[in-house]
């Protein structure tokens, strides 16, 4: 399965739905949805993506989990705190995105979201064992 690139493909292509999937069913906001903590927790993850695509100074950015060939092991900034920062933005931004308009799908969707990401983590670090 590490040589398959279709795998890898059929990830990212389902992290994408997910993410488009989540975004678009929470706008406009429920009247009443707590606006303030779900911006608060998107407004993170914007910050939290910018400062990890910043760290990886864009030459070792990639949506693939296959590293990438002139990549090297990334140690500071916000790698220094969390292992995935890219991923754990995307959680982020989209369980803000949840509590603007929560409902039973969208929770399903994030859930699904979370297991591609396990997934895409699971395969990132075999590849980089290998």
């Amino acid at each position: 399965m590490l040589n398959n690139r279709f795998y890898s493909l059929a990830l990212v292509v389902a992290q994408f739905v997910l993410i488009i999937s989540i975004c678009s069913r929470a706008l406009p906001p429920k009247p009443g949805a707590a606006t303030l903590p779900a911006f608060a927790l998107i407004a993170t993850a914007v910050i939290l993506a910018l400062a990890a695509i910043v760290t990886l100074r864009f030459r070792n950015l990639s949506v693939m989990p296959e590293p990438v060939s002139h990549g090297e092991l990334i140690t500071n900034g916000p790698y220094q705190l969390i292992r995935h920062p890219m991923y754990t933005s995307v959680l982020l931004g989209c369980t803000g995105m949840l509590i603007l308009n929560f409902n039973l799908l969208s929770g399903v969707l994030l859930t699904m979201l979370f297991l591609v990401l396990a997934l895409k983590v699971h395969r990132e670090e075999a590849l980089l064992k290998a």
